[in-house]
């Protein structure tokens, strides 16, 4: 399929469409302390705030995927980015702390959309091969959220007050509309023969959940990213309360992990040139093993602040070569479903790395240790899922070089 814009345009306009989740969860982590004594509340209903946010996101997902097939791509991002707008302003309308609660939840409803939408869009006009260097590309706009997204929030309420981190979210939804209506082609027009009934949709999903493919690299992909989430759950009680870091400084260090899945997702896209994109996962996985080693041993035996960063800042870059590729290859055979298949993968994955990141949580533990063996754990797990569910599975698809796609 022969695209209007170029490449270049649909990988800025889809890392934008995925950079809303991130964005909308750490923008406003430095307002924690002023949500507590603005609505004067606790720490734990503050917190409801962003567990909220996780849930609708995780199943507002399975919401859009069969509507995306049903309906077409870009009448749901209407929809999502849209609901996600007007809920972004009404936060800054809350008076207690349960209407943000509840004006989250339905805000991650309108983000869902967008990631849904973004991975579909790239199954439906790529192959694995290509696919997975899309995402890797990709990252240079959604990296950057989770690495900017606490400095931008900690200036912004410094110099505008709170409200103005819930209104720059709004406005960043708002240019992601108008880029989807005016530059964004619809990669999947309305299907009419797809039914939209309670047993067709759950039938959809059950024949996913059954193909051992598309589960392998869905859950080794959730273990994977579970290792980011629990970094983001622990980091702030890690650097600031173990460390000593301040908290102005917070950010840079949290920023540097961030930088490092960046720099491994556009390398990951140079690989792809050369290897295919289970060649790369094979090698990835298992120096991330090697690596989640060595952070558990530094973390026991040294306890010193980069003894611990150093590996740390390899085990999170390392997912920018295994997250686009599981990505890509546990896609790859569903294009007449992109959207349920989307909207399943990222919902389990989200779901097991919420998971992951609230046991962190409940554990409250400041100690490296504790995130150093949860990392592992998550990386084990990956690793052996991918061994003995992903590894064998060989398709054409996957081995042979790709032609290059028309854009």
């Amino acid at each position: 399929m022969k695209l209007a814009i170029s490449k270049a345009e649909l990988i800025i306009i889809l890392g934008s469409l995925t950079a809303l989740a991130p964005l909308s969860i750490d923008m406003y982590l430095p307002a924690f302390t002023s949500l507590e004594r603005l609505f004067t509340t606790d720490t734990g209903h503050v917190q409801l705030t962003l567990s909220s946010f996780f849930v609708a996101f995780s199943a507002g997902q399975l919401i859009y995927g069969p509507l995306a097939d049903r309906y077409g791509r870009k009448v749901v991002l209407y929809a999502g980015l849209s609901i996600y707008v007007v809920t972004s302003l009404w936060c800054t309308f809350a008076t207690t702390i349960n209407e943000l609660i509840i004006l989250r939840f339905f805000q991650a409803l309108g983000a869902s959309a967008s990631v849904v939408i973004a991975r579909a869009v790239v199954s439906d006009l790529y192959t694995a091969r290509d696919a997975a260097g899309i995402y890797s590309a990709m990252m240079l706009v959604m990296g950057a959220a989770p690495m900017l997204a606490p400095l931008m929030g900690g200036y912004l309420m410094e110099w505008f007050g709170l409200d103005a981190i819930f209104e720059a979210l709004a406005l960043f939804g708002g240019l992601a509309l108008l880029l989807v209506h005016y530059r964004l082609q619809e990669s999947h027009g309305a299907d009419p023969q797809i039914p939209l009934t309670p047993h067709t949709i759950l039938s959809r999903y059950l024949s996913l959940l059954k193909n051992r493919h598309f589960i392998g690299y869905t859950l080794a992909g959730g273990l994977s990213m579970a290792s980011l989430f629990a970094y983001i759950a622990s980091s702030p009680f890690i650097l600031i309360d173990h460390f000593g870091i301040e908290v102005e400084n917070f950010g840079w260090f949290f920023s540097t992990n961030a930088m490092g899945f960046i720099l491994f997702g556009q390398l990951n896209g140079w690989a792809l040139k050369y290897k295919t994109p289970l060649q790369i996962i094979s090698v990835a996985i298992i120096v991330q093993l090697t690596i989640s080693l060595i952070l558990m041993l530094q973390s026991w035996m040294s306890g010193e602040l980069f003894s611990v960063l150093v590996p740390l800042f390899f085990q999170i870059g390392l997912l920018g070569f295994l997250v686009p590729n599981m990505t890509a290859l546990g896609m790859a055979h569903f294009k007449a479903n992109a959207g349920v298949a989307s909207a399943l993968m990222g919902s389990t994955q989200f779901l097991i790395a919420g998971i992951v990141s609230m046991i962190v949580s409940a554990i409250h533990s400041n100690a490296p240790e504790t995130l150093a063996v949860t990392m592992l754990a998550c990386t084990v797990g990956a690793f052996l899922i991918f061994q003995f569910m992903c590894h064998h599975v060989a398709s054409r698809e996957t081995l042979i070089p790709t032609t290059k796609n028309s854009v």
